[in-house]
């Protein structure tokens, strides 16, 4: 692989990285939330002001927040890099490797189920996508 693709993959794992974290985030924030729910700090019907935890409410909704404000900053940096990424694939001539990156990285699935989706044969898509990526990493170079 030249390292041009390597480029255009690390890109592509980037932004598959930021779709797990902002999975990740969620759980941690409904985690936190059922947490603060058991310990009676947080209904989510009505507004508690007070909490027979002590300061758990404060603490719960202060990580509650950080949490939040977390995924709004992996959410903007996620879109950013899935519009590029839409961008570099469109660039791309040939349609069966756009349609590659596409299931791959946009889609995410495995490149075996992408050969399924295409019907093709898997070691035949491993190729392609190998070839997918050189030319993103031509484009990247380029530009």
């Amino acid at each position: 692989m030249t390292d041009e693709a390597f480029m255009a993959r690390r890109f592509f794992r980037e932004m598959l990285n930021l779709s797990v974290k902002l999975r990740i985030n969620r759980l941690d924030y409904e985690d936190v939330f059922n947490k603060a729910q058991g310990c009676g700090s947080l209904n989510a019907g009505f507004k508690v002001q007070t909490s027979p935890q002590g300061d758990a409410m404060q603490v719960a909704v202060a990580e509650m927040a950080e949490l939040d404000d977390e995924y709004q900053r992996l959410f903007q940096d996620y879109m950013l890099h899935r519009q590029k990424a839409r961008g570099l694939i469109s660039s791309i001539n040939d349609t069966r490797l756009q349609n590659v990156l596409r299931l791959r990285y946009c889609a995410e699935m495995r490149l075996k189920d992408v050969a399924d989706e295409m019907h093709y044969d898997y070691d035949y898509i491993k190729k392609l996508h190998v070839r997918a990526l050189a030319e993103c990493g031509k484009i990247m170079a380029a530009s």
